[in-house]
């Protein structure tokens, strides 16, 4: 029996990393809490989203640090604080290399049961690879001839003809929703009727997914011959988030609700569409995750422009007094506030995230309307004069 583990300067700066992720975890989760408790930036809860993400990594980091990998004549085994994986070397397949980071993982022929991954940072490693390329089989290269021969195999003869129509569909598909979403970005708040026809261009792309089920993949690998769904999705995600960043509403309860109702439904469509493909993809339920929260982002952007844009009753007007402000500043970008006397609803001081031009037009102690509206959603919201 031969057991693998992970050298000990390995170990130390492996948890340095932990360490330094832990911290960048936890600070993002603290900072977006606090914005949007102290500062009602709503936008800043995807920052501990994030955060949480990070945090999950950051778990399954320190899990692989201290874990042991073991091979008798028999059977092969990880073995770690969170769970055990054993596979009997009989029942393995083959092997698949990663070429990003030269890792190996084993794959068993007994379908559902998960295989072991070697990873290239292990004491011995060599002598342990060696081993593995001469007793199984290399499958890293038959690997996306297999996925695209065996849907070619279920759609039968005009299966190459149907996957080239729809990779050109979905290079229509991508040429639209992008140029939509760059657009929607660009405007912004001006034109919110180019947030709606955004959200609606999910239609003919669940049509299009429909029609060519069984052929989209959800991970768009580059080296694939089958075409993706992700492009659209991030795009019209972030078409929709961005150019809503700076709508204020009374209060985000309401929002996060008919969000959350928004993105269930649009999520359990696209599972509908493609969990038949989906299944025989790698960490398919770690991109299913990926996929949900974009559909959140994309349901809460929609939610706050419909509230806007279908809102055709008059405004209430009030005044208030820009009684400060700050800019917080990124690594790459930097946010600006507002700090307001009480006005209406509000009846204590609050702070609001604002665009820079706003900001920079605006200075302490000048006074400013703010124009308060119902929301056709029943959600009130509300702009300031020259925003």
């Amino acid at each position: 029996m031969q057991t693998y583990t992970y050298s000990q300067t390995t170990k130390v700066i492996f948890c340095i990393i932990v360490v330094l992720l832990a911290a960048l975890s936890f600070g993002a989760i603290g900072y977006g809490l606090y914005e949007f408790i102290y500062s009602r930036h709503s936008p800043m809860l995807f920052i501990s989203l994030i955060g949480l993400g990070l945090l999950a990594i950051t778990t399954g980091a320190l899990n692989d640090t201290f874990a042991t990998l073991t091979i008798d004549e028999f059977t092969i085994k990880f073995q770690s604080r969170l769970y055990t994986r054993e596979l009997a070397l009989t029942s393995i397949k083959g092997y698949i290399i990663n070429p990003k980071n030269n890792s190996v993982k084993l794959y068993s022929v007994v379908k559902g049961q998960k295989g072991i991954s070697v990873s290239p940072y292990l004491k011995n490693r060599s002598i342990l690879h060696e081993y593995i390329f001469e007793t199984f089989t290399d499958l890293t290269e038959d690997e996306n001839t297999n996925e695209y021969e065996s849907v070619v195999e279920k759609l039968g003869d005009n299966g190459p003809s149907k996957i080239k129509a729809a990779k050109r569909t979905m290079y229509v598909c991508n040429a639209i929703i992008i140029s939509l979403a760059l657009l929607t970005t660009y405007f912004k708040q001006s034109y919110s009727w180019l947030h709606i026809l955004l959200f609606l261009t999910l239609i003919p792309l669940f049509g299009v997914m429909y029609y060519f089920r069984g052929i989209y993949t959800i991970d768009e690998k580059k080296d694939s011959e089958l075409p993706g769904v992700f492009i659209p999705v991030i795009a019209t995600t972030a078409g929709l988030f961005f150019a809503t960043l700076y709508v204020h509403v009374l209060t985000y309860k309401p929002v996060f609700i008919i969000s959350g109702i928004i993105a269930l439904i649009l999520f359990v469509i696209f599972v509908a569409l493609t969990r038949e493909k989906a299944v025989g993809t790698k960490y398919f339920r770690g991109y299913y995750l990926v996929y949900a929260i974009m559909f959140f982002g994309i349901a809460y952007g929609f939610t706050l422009s419909i509230n806007k844009y279908l809102d055709k009753e008059d405004a209430t007007v009030f005044q208030t007094q820009v009684t400060n402000k700050r800019k917080s500043k990124g690594s790459r970008s930097s946010s600006y506030y507002v700090e307001l006397a009480p006005w209406g609803p509000h009846t204590r001081q609050n702070e609001e995230s604002v665009p820079l031009a706003f900001y920079d037009s605006v200075s302490k102690n000048q006074p400013i309307k703010v124009y308060l509206h119902k929301g056709f959603l029943g959600i009130g919201w509300y702009e300031f004069e020259n925003e």
